[in-house]
């Protein structure tokens, strides 16, 4: 949006619409009861006042991706003990910060199950080195003696 009025938008960043763009396009029409609920939201002083707080706020995009490498160590379904559960976190960690911004090694063609296609898939780094490289300085702690908790 680039065309501001007293802080309120009235033009939009996109190109103009054709008009096969417009007509395949499913318009809000101005005398539905849809429109007026929508429009009564977002003009709405406190919605406009709360705007410019909630670009700054905190979204949880980035800690989805660790919540889900988190699933792979610790199952739902699976009952651990405290040490298990305590290992399985530091695995977790330690796989999703090595994987966080990490470099694409290349890509490979996969079958898509779903799609029931074929897919290019980027290839990364093995997750294991890191781990390993990790506890290997540790003469206590190895990476083999960290399985034989589980």
């Amino acid at each position: 949006m680039n065309g501001k009025i007293n802080g309120v938008t009235k033009t939009c960043d996109h190109d103009t619409l054709t008009d096969e763009e417009i007509n395949k396009k499913l318009w809000l029409k101005s005398d539905d009861e849809s429109y007026y609920a929508l429009k009564n939201i977002i003009t709405a002083k406190d919605f406009i006042k709360d705007l410019p707080h909630a670009k700054h706020f905190v979204h949880t995009g980035r800690l989805e991706p660790y919540h889900n490498v988190r699933l792979k160590y610790m199952p739902k379904r699976i009952h651990l003990k405290y040490r298990g559960m305590y290992i399985r976190s530091i695995m977790a960690i330690l796989n999703h910060n090595y994987n966080t911004n990490k470099q694409i090694v290349g890509d490979k063609m996969v079958y898509w199950k779903p799609l029931g296609k074929y897919t290019i898939k980027n290839v990364y780094e093995l997750v294991m080195g890191i781990i390993e490289r990790n506890y290997s300085k540790y003469s206590i702690f190895s990476f083999n003696r960290l399985f034989r908790l589980f």
